[in-house]
């Protein structure tokens, strides 16, 4: 007897949800044929045909719920009609001056460890559907949500289409998010002649296939039936198997509205001690630079039963919302109501100028700010916080708090700034960052001038420290880097004669992940690139005058620093920290220091 999944569905706006012809063979491909008498409320999705990786079949389809409204939608088989009655409301919308509860989960599993298609196809269908995992989930009976987001380049229609149905009947549970971990991949040649890769991997819900593109057009074209899909950045900056390197979005080109419309939060890390999490968390302030409207998670990115579950990594996703419920919490990622802890203890909360986070306020130029800290486990003493940083533009620290408590205020005055975050810390340096304020400062696309790299015939660069020259920074090869013991460096630049540059750059060491592991590896590298910086000029090499400090945050492709014309035969570039070291835990705070090749431009 074939019977429909659901006869009714009443939801929300921007929804997206299957239905089955059940009661037959699982996946018939050329029997059932669908329809609906109100296109403008649903969309039908099938998978009857031309799905990339195959595993076609016509007893289930999404449904995406367009508009307000009412429509039916139909299944016929043979001389049988089955129908499904659809209403459609607005979604339901908090604020966060609402009383709001927190909800903690993961956005970022996979169903297998498995990379190729013809692997990942062979699974045991009984221990690796997604049911599998969503049933661990609501055992362990400790998370409220968590996401399948199988790599797009494994799934096939079956596969992917399995995501959504078997999500159904978790939801008093576990709400649970289905989709892909896709890669946008554009291969581009820099200066230096390397292959670089600009894009990375990113998590898509609310859509109706799974893809990988080479550009960004590709990934737009694919999503042209999906309005309501939202997407993550997974390790932003990560080596992945497929990548030589590390990952570039470029956040200054890709900033138009749609672009900005899609990607909802950043993924920070799993809240492990592993050096791959070290430079993830920078992307969070570059995206928002830009204007950006990004929370910050943390996931555990699990491969399989082994690496799933709430103790199989300590970083949590905190989500505040009035209910358990997918509305719920789907309202909550779009209105950036969710933050990141690496403990996954922190209940935070926070108002400026009176008005709860995340909240866009009038650009008022002094911001009052009013914290409340909780703990889910009040028996974690360690995983209480002891420290408190006021992160705004460019990332930088605007204020450093100790030994606040659980409640406390302050008052900073940031006429400039476009937003704020806090980034907490225990005493064991595990962070939690929160989500951010906008100060109401609108955001400026500047035009920027196009630089020429000044030649480096002439110029000599030495370490204050060494007392050594440093060749290695001036050879136009970034494969030949230096190193610095100590995690700091002193560089002077000599021009040789005074002369005109407008900023300097800094070209990261090229890494490899295939290469031999000790020098190439994440471990052995990415907690050596450089963070903090100030830069000063000089004419006599004893008095200098600084022109700019922040943090170097892109390690995928050059960073530029600009600072305005200058005139002078000196620059000094003094870089006070590592990432390793400025990340804080005791397994980098003794990083050194590799730099590949600076750069000043004209």
């Amino acid at each position: 007897m074939r019977y429909l999944s659901r006869e009714t569905i009443s939801t929300y706006k921007g929804n997206v949800l299957p239905l089955r012809l059940l009661g037959g063979e699982d996946y018939n491909t050329d029997k059932i044929r669908w329809s609906t008498d109100n296109k403008t409320v649903v969309q039908i999705s099938e998978y009857s045909k031309n799905y990339r990786y195959g595993g076609e079949f016509t007893n289930g389809v999404l449904l995406t719920f367009l508009e307000v409204g009412e429509a039916v939608v139909t299944a016929k088989y043979g001389r049988k009609t089955y129908t499904c009655k659809i209403e459609v409301r607005e979604m339901r919308r908090a604020s966060s001056s609402d009383k709001l509860r927190y909800f903690v989960g993961d956005m970022h599993d996979h169903t297998w460890n498995k990379h190729k298609l013809s692997e990942f196809s062979q699974r045991d269908p009984e221990l690796y559907p997604a049911n599998h995992y969503m049933k661990k989930m609501k055992d362990d009976g400790r998370m409220d949500f968590g996401a399948v987001s199988d790599h797009s380049g494994v799934l096939n229609a079956r596969d992917f289409f399995r995501g959504y149905a078997d999500a159904e009947g978790f939801e008093e549970s576990v709400v649970f998010f289905p989709g892909s971990e896709g890669q946008v991949t554009i291969r581009e040649e820099d200066r230096y002649g390397l292959v670089r890769m600009h894009g990375g991997e990113v998590l898509t819900f609310n859509a109706d296939l799974a893809f990988t593109t080479g550009s960004w057009d590709q990934f737009f074209a694919l999503l042209k039936n999906s309005p309501f899909a939202f997407c993550g950045y997974p390790h932003p900056q990560i080596i992945g198997f497929s990548v030589k390197g590390v990952w570039d979005f470029r956040h200054r080109e890709n900033n138009s509205p749609r672009f900005k419309n899609l990607f909802r939060f950043v993924e920070m890390g799993d809240g492990s001690s592993r050096s791959s999490n070290v430079i993830n968390e920078y992307i969070y302030s570059v995206a928002l630079d830009e204007g950006f409207h990004l929370s910050p998670t943390c996931s555990g990115d699990g491969h399989g039963p082994g690496h799933w579950g709430y103790d199989k990594f300590p970083g949590k996703t905190v989500i505040m919302a009035q209910e358990k419920s997918r509305e719920a919490f789907h309202d909550a990622i779009l209105s950036n109501r969710m933050y990141a802890t690496s403990s996954g203890n922190v209940k935070l909360f926070y108002t400026v100028n009176g008005k709860a986070a995340p909240v866009t306020l009038e650009n008022e130029g002094e911001y009052r700010f009013h914290v409340e800290l909780g703990y889910f486990r009040m028996n974690e003493p360690d995983t209480h916080i002891k420290k408190c940083k006021v992160i705004t533009d460019r990332g930088i620290t605007l204020l450093e708090l100790e030994n606040m408590g659980d409640i406390f205020d302050f008052t900073l005055t940031a006429p400039d700034s476009h937003y704020f975050y806090l980034c907490l810390m225990d005493e064991e340096s595990r962070k939690t960052w929160s989500c951010p304020v906008w100060t109401g400062k609108p955001f400026e696309k500047k035009k920027e001038k196009k630089l020429t790299p000044l030649s480096k015939e002439g110029i000599t660069v030495y370490d204050r420290v060494s007392e050594k020259q440093i060749p290695e920074l001036i050879n136009d090869e970034a494969m030949t880097p230096w190193n610095s013991e100590n995690g700091t460096a002193d560089l002077i630049f000599d021009l040789g004669k005074k002369t005109e540059f407008c900023a300097v750059s800094h070209y990261p060491f090229w890494i490899n992940r295939v290469a031999d592991t000790e020098k190439n590896h994440e471990d052995a590298v990415l907690k050596r690139y450089p963070s903090k910086y100030r830069i000063s000029v000089s004419d006599d090499n004893a008095n200098y005058t600084p022109i700019a400090s922040g943090h170097f945050r892109i390690f995928g492709w050059e960073e530029t620093v600009r600072f305005g014309k200058q005139n002078a035969r000196y620059l000094r570039l003094e870089i006070l920290s590592s990432v390793g070291k400025e990340w804080g835990r005791a397994q980098t705070a003794d990083a050194t220091l590799t730099l590949a090749e600076i750069t000043l431009w004209k």
